[in-house]
């Protein structure tokens, strides 16, 4: 196999042989939910629109 050489970007773009992701979200076993106004609250005062000023890392985080 010859050694050819790749821009650093082809090492970060997903491969189609690579799983698709390595989190799975947890099974849910409940039927009901209870969302209390206080976290309704906190939704509306704290909203993420994805505007390019808005870094989401960092909405997460204070959120």
């Amino acid at each position: 196999m010859a050694n050819s050489v790749h821009p650093l970007k082809d090492y970060a773009v997903p491969s189609e042989e690579e799983p698709h992701s390595s989190i799975a979200p947890p099974t849910i076993e409940a039927r009901n939910f209870e969302l209390k106004p206080a976290l309704l609250q906190i939704v509306q005062q704290n909203q993420f629109s994805g505007s390019p000023t808005e870094d989401p890392n960092l909405h997460l985080s204070v959120f």
